[in-house]
C-alpha cells in the first residue's frame, strides 16, 4: 500500500471518479488529498482508502465517515437489545410455562399434605423440583444477565432472576430433602370436632424449623429487591417478602414456638383461658375499634370451648394507666370502661388493661380472679373474611349473613334494621358462629389462604393477639400478630389514628387517605417526608335525615351540633426517634377546641393530636412533615386505625 504522492501507481485510475469531491486516505488515514471535480454545486463526500491489490491494479475501500460510524455506535447495542429482547421473549415463554407447572404442583403438594398420602406428596415434590429447576437453567443463560442491563425493564428481569432463585433454593434444600416427612403432617388432622391435634401441630412447627436456613437466605434476596416499573412483579415481590418475614420469624423460633404450643393449647389437663374481644369498625377507636362484644375461650387438651358473646359496656372496673399512657385518656390516671381502653394505639397495652379488667369483673360476680391467658381482638372485617374462607353463614332473627355481607351488615345495616335492644344479639351470635367455623372446619379449608388472611388481618390491626406468657407474647411479636407500635427507629412507621368523639355508629361512613412522595435525605441522614392525610364524612345530608338516632349519635354530647357530622380525635405518631412538624389544617372551623394540633412528646414517639368536626359530605386535609431517625435504613410504612371503607365503597 502506498501513501497518496505523484509516485503512487493508481493515482491516475483514482483520479477518473464522477463529478464528486474525494477525500483520499493513505493505508494509516494520515493523508488527506482532497480535490473537486469542475461539475461539482454541492459535492457528495466520498471517504475511501486506497488498497493496493497488485502491480497493476488498486480500488478504493470505502471507510464509514464520522456520521456513519455515530449511527454504528448507535444502531449495534440497539440491535444487541432488539436480540437479545426477542431471545428473551422466547425464554420467558419457557419460564411462564414452568410457572405455571410450579404453581399446580404446589397446590398438589398441599392437597397431598392435606389427605397424608406420601405417593401425592412425592410426585408433586418432583414435579415442583423440576420446574423450578428449569426457571433457573432458563434465567441463568447469558441472555436473561444481559436482559437484566437494559435500559427501563432491565431491573424487573433481575427481580425474575432473583425470584427463580429463591424458589428453587427453598425447593431444594428445603422441600425436597423434606418430602418424606410432608406426608405425615395432615392438615386435615390439626382440628377435627373442635380439637386440635397438639403433637400434629407440633410436628408441623419443628418441620418447619428445617427450612429456616433457606427461608433465611431467601428473606436476604427479597430484602435486597428494589421495585421496576412492572406493577404485578412489584406486588409479588412485597407479599412475597411478607410471607418470608412471617415464615423466617416462625422457623426462627420454631425451638421454642414447638415448647410453648402444647402449653398453649391447655396440654397435660392444663386448662386454658382466652377473651375473644369483638371489635367495631363503625366506631373507631385508635387500636381499632369500639369493644361491643366479648366470650371466653376455654382450650384443655386441645378441645376448644367456646362460651357465650356478652357486652362489656356495663362493666365498670379501674384499672392504672402508666404515666406515658395519660395522655391517650385526657389525663386520667385510671381507666373504668373496656371502651375506653382502646384509646390507646398499643394493643399488647390494650390487652393487658383489658385481662384486668376481665379479672377484676368475675372476682365482682363472685366466679373467682380469672387472669385469662390471652386475648384475641377482631373486628367484622375479619370474620367476613373466615365466613368466606370457611363457606360458613349464620342464620339468626330471620337475617341471612356469610362472608359476602357479614361486615358490611354488623357495620351497617344491622343498626338500621334491628331495634337496640337486639343488635347485641346479633353481632354476638355472628362472632360465636364465624369461630366455631375456624375451630370445626380448619382441615377442609385452604391452609395458605388461611395463613395469608391471618397475615393481612394483623398487618391492617383486624386481628390482634396478646398473651400473659413473656415468651409467647415475644413469639407473637416476632411474627407481627401483636399490634404494637414499631420501636427500631432504623425501621420508621408514620401512626395515624382516629378515635369516634360522636358517641355513634358514624364511622361506617369515614376514609381516611394518608399519602407521601419520596423522602428528602437531611444532613444527619435523617429523612423528610411530606405527608397529607385526607379525611371525609361520606354520609350526604339526605341519608343523615334519615338515618336512626344511634347512628348519628350524639346523645348528651355537647360536641354535637347538627344530625350527621362526625367528631373525630385524630392522632399522629412520629415514627421511632422521630419527629413531626408543620401539622396543619387549614379549615379552622373543623377544629373544635383550638384552631390547630397540639403536639406532645411521649417517650421515643413525637405525637401530634386535636379534635375535629366534618358535616355530612365534607373533607379535611391535614398536611404534615415527618422526619424519621437519621438511623432508619428502610422507606417509610404506614400503620392505621383500620375503617370499614374499602367494604362501604368509599
Amino acid at each position: 500500500m502506498y501513501s497518496n504522492g505523484a509516485d503512487n501507481p493508481a493515482d491516475s485510475h483514482s483520479q477518473q471518479n464522477d463529478s464528486r469531491r474525494d477525500v483520499l486516505f493513505d493505508a494509516e488515514l494520515d493523508d488527506v488529498t482532497e480535490f473537486w471535480t469542475s461539475s461539482d454545486d454541492v459535492p457528495a463526500r466520498v471517504v475511501r482508502e486506497n488498497v493496493y491489490l497488485g502491480d497493476d491494479v488498486e480500488y478504493p475501500r470505502f471507510v464509514p465517515t464520522r456520521r456513519q460510524r455515530r449511527a454504528i455506535i448507535i444502531g449495534l447495542p440497539i440491535l444487541c437489545i432488539a436480540l437479545t429482547l426477542l431471545m428473551l421473549g422466547l425464554s420467558a415463554g419457557t419460564v411462564v410455562g414452568q410457572a405455571k407447572a410450579a404453581k399446580d404442583a404446589a397446590s398438589g403438594l398441599l392437597s397431598g399434605m392435606k389427605t397424608g398420602d406420601q405417593n401425592v406428596v412425592t410426585k408433586n415434590v418432583q414435579s415442583l423440583s423440576q420446574a423450578t429447576a428449569t426457571m433457573r437453567y432458563e434465567t441463568g443463560s447469558p441472555v436473561w444477565e444481559l436482559a437484566s442491563f437494559t435500559p427501563i425493564v432491565g431491573h424487573d428481569v433481575a427481580n425474575v432472576r432473583n425470584l427463580v432463585q429463591v424458589a428453587d433454593d427453598v425447593v431444594s434444600n428445603g422441600v425436597r430433602p423434606m418430602s418424606k416427612d410432608l406426608s405425615s403432617v395432615s392438615l386435615k388432622s390439626f382440628i377435627q370436632n373442635g380439637v386440635i391435634n397438639v403433637e400434629g401441630l407440633q410436628s408441623a412447627v419443628y418441620l418447619l424449623g428445617e427450612l429456616a436456613p433457606s427461608l433465611k437466605r431467601a428473606n436476604e434476596s427479597f430484602s435486597d429487591m428494589r421495585p421496576g416499573v412492572v406493577s404485578p412483579l412489584n406486588s409479588a415481590i412485597k407479599d412475597g417478602q411478607a410471607t418470608l418475614e412471617t415464615l423466617t420469624a416462625l422457623a426462627d423460633n420454631a425451638d421454642v414456638l414447638a415448647e410453648h404450643v402444647p402449653m398453649m393449647l391447655g396440654a397435660n389437663g392444663e386448662e386454658r383461658h382466652y377473651l375473644i374481644l369483638a371489635q367495631s369498625n363503625a366506631e373507631l377507636r385508635s387500636v381499632g375499634g369500639f369493644p361491643g362484644s366479648w366470650g371466653l375461650m376455654t382450650v384443655k387438651d386441645g378441645k376448644l370451648d367456646l362460651g357465650k358473646f356478652g357486652s362489656p359496656q356495663q362493666i365498670r372496673q379501674a384499672v392504672d394507666a402508666a404515666a406515658d399512657e395519660i395522655f391517650f385518656y385526657k389525663g386520667k390516671k385510671e381507666v373504668d370502661m373496656v371502651s375506653d381502653v382502646g384509646f390507646n394505639p398499643n394493643y399488647p397495652r390494650v390487652g393487658e388493661m383489658v385481662s384486668q379488667i376481665y379479672a377484676l369483673e368475675q372476682e365482682g360476680y363472685g366466679d373467682g380472679y380469672l387472669m385469662v391467658d390471652g386475648i384475641v381482638a377482631v373486628d367484622p372485617i375479619f370474620l367476613g373474611e373466615i365466613m368466606k374462607l370457611t363457606n360458613g353463614s349464620v342464620d339468626v332473627e330471620g337475617v341471612h349473613v356469610d362472608g359476602s355481607n357479614a361486615a358490611e351488615y354488623i357495620l351497617s345495616r344491622i343498626y338500621w334494621e334491628l331495634p337496640v335492644g337486639k343488635q347485641d344479639v346479633m353481632f354476638a351470635a355472628i362472632a360465636q358462629k364465624a369461630f366455631s367455623l375456624v375451630t370445626g372446619g380448619l382441615g377442609d379449608i385452604n391452609m395458605s389462604d388461611f395463613g395469608a388472611m391471618v397475615q393481612k388481618g394483623a398487618a391492617n390491626r383486624n386481628f390482634m393477639l396478646w398473651f400473659r406468657d413473656s415468651e409467647e407474647q415475644d413469639i407473637m411479636e416476632t411474627v407481627g400478630l401483636t399490634g404494637s407500635l414499631e420501636t427500631d427507629p432504623a425501621q420508621p412507621v408514620l401512626g395515624v389514628y382516629l378515635d369516634d368523639i360522636t358517641w355513634s355508629k358514624m364511622d361506617w361512613y369515614i376514609s381516611a387517605n394518608t399519602t407521601f412522595g419520596d423522602p428528602i435525605v437531611q444532613e444527619d441522614g435523617s429523612r423528610l417526608y411530606h405527608v397529607t392525610t385526607t379525611l371525609k364524612n361520606n354520609i350526604t345530608p339526605e341519608e343523615a335525615q334519615k338515618a336512626p338516632k344511634y347512628v348519628t349519635g350524639g346523645s348528651g354530647n355537647e360536641l354535637v351540633k347538627n344530625k350527621g357530622e362526625m367528631i373525630t380525635y385524630v392522632l399522629l405518631f412520629s415514627p421511632a426517634e422521630g419527629k413531626l412538624e408543620n401539622v396543619r389544617n387549614e379549615n379552622e372551623d373543623q377544629m373544635v377546641y383550638s384552631k390547630n394540633f397540639s403536639m406532645d412528646q411521649s417517650g421515643r414517639y413525637q405525637m401530634a393530636s386535636a379534635y375535629t368536626r366534618m358535616q355530612p359530605s365534607e373533607t379535611m386535609v391535614i398536611t404534615y412533615d415527618v422526619i424519621t431517625s437519621p438511623e432508619a435504613t428502610e422507606p417509610l410504612q404506614l400503620d392505621v386505625t383500620p375503617t370499614a371503607q374499602a367494604i362501604a365503597g368509599w
